[in-house]
């Protein structure tokens, strides 16, 4: 199950049936396990879990089905292009040997996408007209909305 109300009617389901219940989950770093066998132990629902505070990544990316999931994804991808690339190229146009010796303390398929997601985007500014940049956010919109969605 992916959210608190989905575990909680499965274990109802289970209490019902007389039937055990292995439920496990994690979130972030956090992880919880619980063996339920019904009129032995206590069942998933009589205790309360914390309200979830972050949407799990696996919702977001597979199963976004609320509106906050959306604006999640929506947050992150602005995120992605908008911060986080452009400050890695200031950071290599800054000082690339530097930036280079830092990218290669990953793994070795680490600095290969690093370099290549900062390669890729160092092509538009070989094209830095306004024409370009238009034709390249609508590749990227098509890209992420019709494609990919």
């Amino acid at each position: 199950m992916d959210n608190i109300k989905a575990r909680l009617y499965i274990d109802s389901r289970c209490a019902w049936y007389g039937k055990p219940l292995l439920e496990s989950g994690t979130l972030g770093t956090k992880a919880n396990s619980q063996m339920v066998i019904p009129h032995v132990t206590q069942c998933y629902g009589d205790s309360q879990d914390p309200e979830e505070q972050a949407i799990p990544m696996c919702t977001i990316r597979n199963f976004p089905s609320e509106i906050e999931h959306c604006i999640e994804w929506g947050r992150a991808k602005f995120d992605s292009l908008f911060v986080e690339r452009p400050n890695e190229i200031t950071k290599y146009l800054e000082n690339s040997e530097a930036f280079l010796k830092k990218a290669e303390q990953g793994t070795s398929s680490d600095v290969r996408n690093h370099l290549e997601k900062l390669r890729n985007s160092f092509d538009l500014s070989k094209n830095s007209n306004f024409e370009s940049c238009i034709e390249a956010a609508r590749r990227q919109f098509e890209f992420l909305f019709n494609y990919r969605i």
